[in-house]
């Protein structure tokens, strides 16, 4: 069964609970979670995150458990090949604005608690796009590491969008003559 990463994190990582331990009933009325750990992985361990589990009293459990599961870096939600992520900069005044289209475009479920947060830079006049980098906090139970992902001015005037008009490809070849 693949990983709904579209569900929220704590979701997300009881869902690998469960999965992994014959869907035994787990929910988070049940068990909270401590922020999550690097964890080098070992021998024994193949796993980059540690958290621990805590049994809510009256809810089936009782005492704490280490969870051993990788995190995710974002780079891995996007598809091969792709060396960018444009975004129309429209009414985005900070990084968080960005998070709704990039959730979809890359079915995640990344949320604003979860990243630096901070302004956009803004588009000079003669700039065509701006660079932005969209980093995960350490508390994120699931997704690791940055993304970069490009502000691109829509409706930008076609000469300096598409700066070089000398175009290759396209040859005719008349057919020989008999």
């Amino acid at each position: 069964m693949a990983t709904d990463y579209t569900r929220d994190e704590i979701d997300v990582v009881i869902d690998l609970i469960r999965r992994d331990n014959g869907n035994k009933p787990l929910s988070n009325m049940m068990v909270t979670f401590g922020n999550p750990n690097v964890f080098d992985p070992t021998e024994e361990i193949d796993r980059n995150t540690l958290v621990i589990g805590t049994a809510i009293p009256g809810f089936k459990y009782r005492n704490s458990q280490s969870f051993y599961y990788n995190r995710v870096p974002l780079t891995k939600f996007v598809d091969p090949g792709v060396t960018n992520l444009d975004f129309d900069p429209d009414d985005k005044l900070r990084v968080s604005d960005l998070l709704p289209e990039l959730n979809e475009r890359l079915n995640i479920n990344l949320k604003a608690n979860r990243i630096i947060d901070s302004a956009l830079p803004v588009l000079g006049e003669d700039d065509v796009s701006v660079d932005v980098q969209i980093q995960v906090l350490p508390i994120s139970m699931v997704y690791l590491g940055n993304l970069l992902v490009r502000l691109t001015r829509p409706n930008n005037d076609l000469v300096i969008a598409i700066p070089d008009p000398e175009l290759d490809g396209i040859v005719y070849e008349a057919p020989p003559l008999d």
